[in-house]
């Protein structure tokens, strides 16, 4: 993340914090504070975790389409990459050196070789 989106970011949570706290200390009921912003976190999350399924599905029909046996790919998480040595339903053998993994077809990226 570049410094001026972290700066801005910062800036973004520090505004929220004090609209917070200015509808705190102005209202007479603090529980229906509480629930607005609390509602506010939930459809939040609701929306990262609806995007993080849609790229997992996106992630699972392309990986069904092109991975295929010696296909070089990496965990979704690692930076480690391996070679797939067989594939199973959804499920994918990967030598990462001399280390064999079974992983999720969703939790693999192919790397695009040029």
């Amino acid at each position: 993340m570049s410094p001026k989106k972290a700066k801005w970011l910062a800036k973004k949570d520090e505004d929220k914090f004090h609209r917070f706290v200015k509808d705190w200390k102005e209202a007479k009921n603090k529980k229906v504070v509480l629930e607005k912003y609390n509602k506010k976190l939930q459809e939040r999350r609701n929306v990262l975790s609806q995007k993080d399924v849609i790229k997992l599905e996106e992630t699972l029909a392309y990986n069904k389409v092109h991975l295929k046996k010696g296909v070089q790919v990496r965990l979704r998480n690692g930076k480690v990459t391996g070679i797939v040595q067989s594939i199973r339903e959804e499920k994918v053998t990967v030598l990462f050196g001399n280390f064999k993994t079974l992983a999720e077809m969703n939790n693999l990226v192919i790397i695009e070789t040029k």
